[in-house]
């Protein structure tokens, strides 16, 4: 694993952990979500959007693609132990029938 992704597996919980808190202290406090870092108005949007789509990156869509090769993984695994059962039917049916 490289030093970057290391990294980023680490420390990926904190800012998202910060958005969160700057969301609830924005409601709070009736003011725009990221201003009290010192973010300009005009780009909360992009912030808030990176941030969001790094959680959703982060929590959901990494641990789905996990899931997926796994999946592949073992139906490749079955595919192959049918493939080995029709082989053994095959030869069964040829002994009996002929």
């Amino acid at each position: 694993m490289r030093k970057s992704a290391r990294i980023i597996e680490k420390y990926a919980l904190l800012p998202v952990l910060a958005s969160f808190a700057f969301l609830i202290m924005a409601f709070l406090t009736n003011d725009p979500f990221l201003q009290g870092i010192g973010l300009p108005k005009e780009y909360e949007w992009l912030a808030g959007l990176i941030l969001g789509l790094f959680g959703l990156w982060k929590f959901y869509l990494g641990p789905l693609k996990e899931r997926v090769i796994r999946g592949k993984k073992e139906i490749g695994s079955i595919s192959t132990k049918v493939s080995g059962i029709q082989e053994d039917i095959i030869l069964i049916k040829r002994k009996l029938l002929g």
